[in-house]
């Protein structure tokens, strides 16, 4: 996904996309929504996620099997 230091919002919902989050989603410290439901990702929450202090909304439901 490249750089996204100054992401704020990741709003992806209703695209099927296939994979895992990128572990560094919340790296830039600002990120305060992520809503990826109803796709077809796989795999963990990335760590840094559940480390996010800046994260206020999470939507994850209608993906595939596994921990998202």
């Amino acid at each position: 996904m490249g750089n996204h230091s100054n992401l704020e919002a990741f709003e992806v919902s209703d695209n099927l996309f296939i994979g895992e989050l990128p572990e560094n989603l919340c790296s830039g410290g600002s990120l305060f929504g992520l809503v990826v439901f109803h796709n077809n990702l796989t795999g963990e929450i990335p760590k840094s996620l559940r480390h996010c202090q800046t994260l206020r909304t999470v939507q994850l439901y209608g993906n595939r099997d596994g921990s998202i």
